[in-house]
């Protein structure tokens, strides 16, 4: 009976061991999901104000004439480089490179 407790003990440390680490990595997971919900949301944000009246070239042109400050231009930057680095690992090559492009309002050279 004693040997009995002692294995069940043993697997109780493990299977604790096991869920404070299971519960870690949630935690370090979802912390990074909340931070990409948020990027991604500055992200559409930026868009709106960008495209808001425009017919072409809005991004272009909020590129170099923001009114917002370097500390707020700094911020919003990290934000959509974090957003371009979530599509990167989420999206197919070719719609990661396309919202790279959008979002840093890179136009490619004509090849054609």
């Amino acid at each position: 009976l004693e040997k009995e407790i002692e294995t069940l003990k043993g697997e109780l440390e493990v299977a604790t061991q096991l869920r404070e680490k299971e519960a870690g990595d949630f935690a370090t997971a979802k912390d990074e999901m909340e931070k990409a919900i948020a990027a991604l949301s500055a992200a559409i944000e930026v868009l709106k104000e960008a495209t808001s009246d425009h017919k072409e070239g809005a991004l272009l042109a909020l590129r170099g004439s923001s009114s917002a400050g370097a500390s707020e231009r700094s911020r919003q930057a990290q934000e959509l480089h974090l957003a371009v680095n979530l599509g990167q690992r989420m999206l197919t090559h070719g719609d990661a490179v396309f919202l790279q492009r959008l979002l840093t309002g890179e136009v490619p050279t004509a090849d054609w």
